[in-house]
Parts: structure tokens; sequence; C-alpha cells
């Protein structure tokens, strides 16, 4: 639905019981790539929240170098007592370069260390504190898994239902940045491809390889827009060819191959545009 502002229809179901609501966005960001879809409707969900058990400390950080270490149970940060990781990152990030006081359990005894915060430019150009830990994995209780099963041939009918999904939602995309519904700030180029593929690949290799599909798609849609130089064009030239019973002259294909270019061109200067104004 994206740039669309009609009103919606959501479901939701607690045990047996079935709600629906109706939701309406006003107003799309300028910039999907910056916010996502549930952000934008006011919708978080829900997850377990990390134990304040340090996963990994990483090499050469600030943590690592005061002598932290993995499994080390995070109790107090200059003697206030941290009940839950999110706290634990906002209080550090809050303390660029300051030397801060960590009270740590590690194999029930208790330690003391004094570490220098790191800094670094986060993306609104704001100064921010880190110390170079990961929380341990989170794990999710069983009421909240659920085990997927298909065999091949449901498996392959589903791909094909999603890979039509990823095809008419890029279709779209493209009609709203036509029409003006969606900002141009919405396209993108190589620096956020790279970025995306590596943010994927780093959540596992079922995101990773989703992550190509639906890049996949995308460029099949692309290419087959009705532009000279891409296929799409030469399949419009195709077409005119069969309506009007003789092929479009050769100074005419090159004029409108000249254009396609200028097109491309325009479209990819304008993307790598977006991927710098979103990195400064």
């Amino acid at each position: 639905r994206i740039g669309n502002s009609n009103p919606f229809t959501i479901a939701t179901q607690s045990n047996e019981n079935l709600k629906k609501y109706t939701l309406q966005i006003p107003k799309w960001p300028e910039d999907l790539t910056q916010v996502s879809f549930l952000d934008i409707i006011g919708i978080q969900i829900w997850k377990p929240e990390p134990l304040m058990i340090i996963g990994r400390a990483l090499e050469g950080y600030p943590a690592e170098q005061s002598g932290l270490q993995a499994g080390d149970h995070i109790r107090k940060i200059n003697g206030e007592t941290i009940n839950n990781w999110s706290d634990l990152v906002q209080i550090i990030s809050k303390k660029p370069n300051e030397t801060i006081q960590i009270d740590v359990i590690r194999n029930n005894q208790a330690y003391q260390y004094n570490l220098t915060v790191g800094s670094k430019m986060s993306e609104n150009q704001a100064l921010t504190g880190f110390i170079g830990i990961e929380a341990k994995p989170i794990e999710w209780p069983e009421t909240h898994l659920e085990v997927l099963s298909r065999n091949p041939i449901i498996t392959f009918k589903k791909a094909c239902i999603d890979t039509w999904k990823l095809t008419c939602l890029t279709a779209r995309t493209i009609f709203n940045i036509v029409t003006g519904s969606l900002s141009i700030h919405n396209l993108s180029g190589p620096i956020t491809i790279a970025k995306v593929a590596s943010t994927s690949l780093n959540a596992g290799l079922k995101n990773f390889l989703y992550f190509l599909a639906m890049l996949s798609v995308s460029l099949g849609v692309i290419n087959l827009l009705p532009i000279p130089t891409l296929d799409g064009g030469h399949l419009l030239y195709y077409a005119i060819e069969l309506i009007r019973g003789r092929p479009i002259s050769e100074k005419m294909q090159i004029f409108w191959l000249r254009v396609g270019l200028v097109c491309i061109l325009c479209v990819m200067i304008l993307a790598i545009y977006n991927d710098l104004d979103r990195l400064w």
C-alpha cells in the first residue's frame, strides 16, 4: 500500500478473539528507507527483552580492552542499577568520550571495571557513545514460535505468489514515484543496495537470499519499462511495428535510444545523489 492514503483494515487475534481496526496514513514520509511501515502506522512488534548478559565483547573496543568478557552479567553503570538492555544503550550513547564504571557478575563473583566510552557520528550527525558489546542472543518463548513445513509443490506455489506480490509492489512504487504520490528520495543506488545487502547478510542466510530475490524481481520489472535501451523499449518497438506493419526508421530508433540513455543516466545520478545524501 506504499503511497496509498486510503483507509485500510487490519485484523488481530488474541487467543480466540478476532478484532478488526481501520487505519489511515494521512501523509507518507518523503524517504521510506529511513522508517519502517510499522513505525508509520504506530505499531511496535513485541519481542523479548535481551538479557543483561554480554554475548560478545568486540575485539579492540573499549569493553574488551577494559576486561569485560562474554557471559558477564551487567548490573550497574556508575552505581545505577540497569534492568534492561535498552536503558544500557541509552546511557552509554549519551556519554561519548566519558569514563564510566561498570559492575558485572562473573561466575557468581562481583567485578568492577572503569572504561572510556568511544564516540562516533550517528546518522543524524550527533556524537554518540559506544563500548563494543553485543547482548546474548534472545531466547523466544515456545508460545511465540511456529514451525512451518511445506512440500515442494506447495512451496513452489508460495514462491510464485510471493514473486507476483513483489512484482506488483515494485510496479506500484514506480508508478507512485512517477505520479508524485511518493518522493523521488525513495530511489536508491548502489551504495544503499550494498548497505542493505550487508545488513540482510548479518541477519542470516534466509534474509540475504530474500533480499537477492527482491532485488532480482525489482531489476526485472525496471528492465521491462518501455524505455529505449531497456528490453521493455525493444518490446515497445516490436508492438509499434506490429501495429504499423513496418519497423520504425533507423533514424527515429537512434533518436529515442539517445533519449532513453539520457533518462537512465538522470535516474542513476539521482539515485547516487540520494545515497550520498543519506550518508551525509
